[in-house]
């Protein structure tokens, strides 16, 4: 999320070749760190509600924290000896070695946060969840305005930024476990953790590959500098899961709560939610993405925006994907999502090498599409033969067409000026809200609770409020 707020900083205080170096230390980080407990979070949640008593799954939070931060400090210290060899690997050269001990110092702060994250999504303290969260991001961006802008020191600077603001949270989230919880460490409940975590290391290792990969494949075929404007595309496209990821990380924590046993209307009822919000959040980073860009970053980088409704497509299926493979937790199957996983991993790394070297970066966007549409038809299946589920049809295929039709008006709209492209945008958007609002999308018992809520914002309402 920080890369998208500071895109209007980072195009015009770096050269696409450095924005191209700042993704694949971006890349590389974030693979080791999928290897090493992205995932442990899950495994805390489950963990915690499995275990009946309060004192226990203070322990369990307790041992989840401290258990990660010694993992995470043992990474710091590896990247001193093999940071040489890795920058030789990644770059050719040995001149980034200082950057990966930056980025590395930060994932090894990163990781103790999330086991810490983990626990207050499952205390379902969204408000502090959310401000803490803000905090971070705030404190980032401060920090990179003044080392990259103020003191021009480039890419150490937003490295800088990010540590730091990783560290004050983790010293944040720390009080506030050790004054809930306590400290200690119970050895065999965190190799419990890690023993359900690890069937799911290969989630992330292998979404990192999903994720990122095409760019390492990219190397081979295009500049820097294309790497640089194919990456931009990717932040604006991936905005899809920085505005869904929240809901999902609240949903993975309360699912166990809410989805019972022989009951699945809420969960499929939620499934609709879920889509309707892919849809709005796709559709608006596809619309939106060449006045976006051309607001937030500089010339070198328009080339951008003709990459990003595909690039969108692929994150709400991939989104979809993981809304669904979470329900396998909740038959404690983790297994059966790293299998999931690992196929899309392999359809991935054959369309990487079969398309990019003929398509370039638009080979690498469709190979992104193909991939999360295997994850999500699979992941679908495998949910279904878990918790068997009645999907809304109707309203997903209506929320479908209505996504659809608007993408495919805004290509007939004349392009021209920013002020124009918005106002085409904005038509098209409303067309989907004309289509996604029109009778008999909505239930009884959700026009029953919408009713209220619109009457408070009505005039006659606020009128009569007021004479009172």
């Amino acid at each position: 999320m920080i890369s998208f707020f500071m895109l209007p900083v980072y195009t015009r205080c770096l050269t696409t070749s450095e924005y191209g170096v700042m993704e694949l230390l971006e890349i590389t980080s974030n693979f080791i760190g999928a290897l090493v407990g992205s995932r442990f979070g899950d495994a805390l949640t489950n963990v915690y509600f499995s275990t009946p008593d309060e004192a226990g799954r203070k322990r369990v939070v307790s041992t989840g924290v401290i258990g990660m931060t010694v993992i995470g400090a043992l990474l710091t210290a590896l990247i001193i000896p093999i940071g040489p060899y890795l920058s030789l690997f990644v770059f050719g050269s040995t001149a980034q070695t200082q950057y990966f001990y930056l980025t590395f110092a930060a994932l090894g702060v990163f990781l103790p946060s999330e086991a810490a994250f983990a626990y207050i999504r499952a205390l379902n303290r969204s408000t502090l969840y959310s401000g803490l969260q803000c905090m971070r991001l705030l404190l980032m961006v401060g920090l990179n305005l003044v080392f990259l802008v103020g003191m021009r020191m480039g890419i150490r600077g937003i490295l800088l930024s990010s540590l730091t603001g990783a560290s004050v949270t983790q010293i944040i989230l720390t009080i506030f476990v050790i004054s809930r919880c306590g400290w200690t460490f119970d050895v065999e409940l965190f190799k419990r953790q890690l023993r359900f975590s690890l069937p799911l290391v290969m989630v992330p290792a292998g979404m990192m590959f999903v994720h990122y990969g095409d760019r390492m494949f990219l190397k081979y075929s295009v500049s820097l500098s294309d790497i640089g404007i194919y990456a931009l595309a990717y932040k604006i496209g991936m905005l899809v899961s920085y505005l869904v990821n929240p809901v999902l990380f609240y949903w993975r924590a309360q699912m166990y709560a809410v989805v019972k046993p022989g009951d699945t209307r809420i969960y499929a009822r939620i499934a609709t939610y879920m889509a309707l919000l892919l849809a709005t959040v796709g559709l608006l980073c596809s619309l939106f993405a060449r006045p976006v860009i051309e607001l937030l970053a500089g010339p070198a980088y328009q080339r951008a925006a003709v990459f990003v409704p595909l690039v969108s497509l692929g994150y709400v299926l991939l989104n979809a994907s993981e809304f669904f493979r979470s329900v396998l937790l909740l038959s404690n199957r983790p297994g059966r999502e790293a299998r999931i996983v690992i196929a899309g991993t392999v359809v991935c790394c054959v369309a990487y090498a079969t398309l990019i070297p003929s398509w370039k970066l638009w080979g690498a966007a469709s190979a992104t599409v193909l991939t999360f549409a295997v994850l999500l038809v699979y992941g679908l299946w495998e949910a279904q033969r878990a918790i068997p589920a009645r999907f809304e049809t109707a309203r997903l295929a209506r929320i479908a067409a209505a996504a659809l039709a608007a993408f495919g008006a805004s290509l007939l709209l004349p392009r021209g000026g920013f002020w124009i492209d918005i106002a085409g945008a904005a038509a098209s958007f409303l067309l989907y809200g004309a289509m996604i609002c029109s009778p008999g999308f909505l239930s009884r018992d959700e026009l029953a609770y919408l009713r209220p809520l619109a009457a408070r914002f009505t005039p006659r309402r606020r009128g009569a409020a007021a004479g009172m």
